[in-house]
């Protein structure tokens, strides 16, 4: 049985306890020393005496017993820590011109003719060039023209990322570099992409990519749509990226003759 938190006890009187004077001895602890203490503090000599030492006594043991809870449950606070986390960089897509953080501008621009039917949108500090294509359904087609200094985390890791915007999986470096096509572009080593979506995909898509990498820059055009309406835009998307002319140090960024300048031209 579980003893009281306090309870009133008359132990043989003392001499000069307050038992002895016709007062009872009150157990606040089980600790005997702490318990002795507090009861010494209220002897008294006589019977009127012990009636108001024990009344003072009963209000000190009672703030006592007051301040001991509040110490207690301050010992089993917990103890609140404030941490700093400092936020994860932004990342910035490479390849179809999203994110925070531009890119700083090419020294030596590239220049481009604008097919037929392709209609400028606005520029943005990632797009140096971009086009939108509308279908008789409604669908359209989304075409990016960005340029990133030096190999903008190499070939493989980009074209993977196309390939996972379109449920893809990722390809080891070999079994990639099957799949890719290599031309030349005004002198500049150039890789062709031609990815989509797996047949009977609820949301169908597919890129038609093209990399160009040049001594100090890597240069991305990216055709995005539903696969029909970027099949019918193929030509155009191959005509477009031929265009493509490639300053270098003694060059002016002029448009090489016969070519018609675009507004988008950078």
């Amino acid at each position: 049985m579980r003893k009281p938190f306090f309870a009133a006890k008359s132990p043989d009187a003392d001499p000069g306890s307050p038992a002895a004077a016709g007062c009872n001895e009150v157990k606040i602890f089980d600790s005997p020393r702490l318990n002795t203490t507090l009861n010494a503090l209220g002897t008294c000599p006589s019977q009127d005496g012990c009636v108001l030492a024990a009344s003072r006594l009963w209000t000190t043991r009672m703030t006592l017993l007051v301040a001991v809870a509040f110490m207690l449950a301050a010992c089993h606070e917990e103890k609140v820590s404030v941490y700093r986390i400092p936020k994860e960089d932004n990342q910035v897509s490479m390849e179809n011109g999203s994110g925070n953080l531009a890119p700083p501008p090419p020294a030596n621009p590239a220049t481009w003719t604008k097919p037929d039917g392709w209609e400028e949108k606005p520029l943005s500090e990632m797009r140096l060039g971009s086009f939108g294509i509308k279908g008789t359904n409604g669908e359209s087609v989304d075409v990016s023209v960005t340029s990133f200094p030096g190999d903008a985390g190499g070939l493989e890791s980009n074209v993977n990322r196309w390939r996972e915007q379109v449920h893809q999986p990722a390809l080891e470096a070999e079994r990639l570099a099957d799949g890719l096509q290599r031309e030349t572009v005004d002198g500049v080593p150039t890789v062709l992409v031609d990815v989509q979506t797996a047949p009977g995909a609820e949301k169908p898509s597919r890129i038609l990519g093209a990399v160009f990498r040049t001594d100090d820059r890597t240069w991305f055009v990216k055709l995005t749509g539903p696969p029909d309406l970027v099949e019918s835009q193929k030509e155009s998307f191959m005509q477009f990226v031929k265009s493509f002319h490639f300053s270098s140090k003694g060059e002016t960024t002029e448009n090489p003759p016969g070519k018609v300048k675009s507004t988008n031209d950078r």
